[in-house]
């Protein structure tokens, strides 16, 4: 039987670093997805400093947080 994708291990390793890829760059996904009013400088801290473990965590919070209410 012929397989679809011959080389498994490499199918597996490129699923890692897509879910990895996904994971690191869940904060800015977040503020994308609310619509948040600083999703660019949450993308730029995620993308310059989500490395360090403290740098991803005050970029998940940014991105958590709700947007100041209107006047």
């Amino acid at each position: 039987m012929a397989q679809i994708f011959p080389d498994a291990s490499a199918l597996r390793l490129f699923a890692v670093f897509f879910m990895g890829g996904l994971i690191y760059l869940a904060p800015t996904l977040l503020a994308w997805n609310r619509s948040h009013h600083n999703q660019f400088a949450i993308f730029l801290l995620n993308l310059l400093l989500g490395w360090t473990v403290l740098g991803w965590i005050a970029a998940l919070v940014w991105a958590a947080t709700s947007p100041p209410p209107k006047s």
